[in-house]
C-alpha cells in the first residue's frame, strides 16, 4: 500500500486542508526514536512523517509524538483516550509488520487486558479521526 498517498488523500477529506511540510517529524527525528524501540511498522513511519506534529493528534484521543510512546508489557503505546481510560498500542512481536494491528488496552486493578480493534494502524487511526470530527 502507498501509505503516504492514502494519508494524504484521507487526512484532506478529514481537515478539508492539504498536509503541510510543518505537520511532520523530519526524517532525523523519526531515526533518532527508532534507534530506541528498534524499527517502528512502515504504516506509522509514514503517518509520523506527514502528519505526526498536526494538531489534530492532540483534538480529543492523543496519538503520541514519537518520543511520547512507550512499552506497558509487550505492547507499544502509539495513543491514549482522551480521559485515559484505554490505551493503543501494537503488539511488539508485529513491528516488523507494515501495517500492523491495532490493540486497545484497558487497566483494571494495575492489570491491562488487551483487545483487537480488528484494523490495521493505517485504517484505525484514519476512523478514530473521522469519528472525532463526527464524519462517520
Amino acid at each position: 500500500m502507498n501509505y503516504r498517498h492514502y494519508f494524504k488523500q484521507q487526512f484532506a477529506a478529514i481537515t478539508q486542508k492539504d498536509i503541510e511540510l510543518q505537520d511532520g517529524f523530519s526524517v532525523t527525528e523519526l531515526h533518532a526514536i527508532e534507534n530506541i524501540f528498534s524499527s517502528l511498522p512502515v504504516a506509522l513511519q509514514e503517518y509520523y512523517h506527514l502528519i505526526g506534529k498536526h494538531p489534530i493528534n492532540k483534538e480529543h484521543n492523543r496519538i503520541l509524538a514519537p518520543n511520547e510512546i512507550y512499552y506497558i508489557g509487550d505492547y507499544l503505546v502509539f495513543a491514549e483516550e482522551n480521559e485515559n481510560v484505554v490505551v493503543w498500542g501494537i503488539l511488539k512481536s508485529d513491528l516488523q509488520i507494515e501495517d500492523p494491528v491495532v490493540y486497545q488496552g484497558q487497566e483494571y486493578n494495575g492489570k491491562y487486558s488487551w483487545y483487537s480493534e480488528d484494523s490495521t494502524f493505517s485504517r484505525f487511526v484514519i476512523q478514530m479521526f473521522k469519528w472525532q470530527r463526527g464524519i462517520e
